[in-house]
């Protein structure tokens, strides 16, 4: 019989290695790309989730030596209004679970701005959005992009 999923599922027996297993996977493309002679760019996600891919990746780096140098980063998320400094801010929550343990130039990590006046949020999002455009170099293929969780076997 034929799977009704229209997105590849690739199921794990552990949250543990489900990490390990999405994390390899953003190594590789950063691999790819950069054999290929482009930057890799990456949409990354914040909370709680991500934080054992995120763990895995800095130690991908430490010990296996994954380069972050020119690798661009995307977040997509953050409070309004909210000074990056503040605990509940996004901007602080990957700093310090990922950003500040591996070589990305700040100039490459893309955060939405929780502090900017109300009158400046559409402009804000504007320019993320054609920033968004200009340097996304590669689209996931449904065969190159499962959706990743973690379960038995189906």
């Amino acid at each position: 019989m034929e799977s009704p999923e229209r997105i590849p599922v690739v199921v794990h027996a552990s949250h543990d290695a489900l990490t390990q297993a999405v994390a390899r996977r953003i190594a590789e493309v950063i691999r790819d790309h950069r054999a290929g002679g482009a930057r890799p760019v990456l949409g990354l996600a914040t909370g709680s989730t991500p934080v054992g891919v995120y763990r895995e990746l800095i130690r991908l780096h430490r010990e296996e030596g994954l380069r972050f140098s020119g690798v661009i980063t995307f977040n997509l998320d953050e409070y309004y209004p909210m000074d990056p400094r503040s605990i509940h801010s996004y901007h602080r929550f990957m700093a310090e679970h990922f950003f500040d343990s591996v070589d990305l130039a700040p100039a490459d990590v893309h955060l939405l701005p929780g502090d900017v006046s109300r009158d400046q949020v559409p402009a804000v999002g504007a320019s993320l959005a054609l920033t968004v455009s200009s340097l996304l170099t590669w689209v996931a293929r449904p065969q190159s992009a499962p959706w990743w969780r973690t379960g038995g076997s189906r």
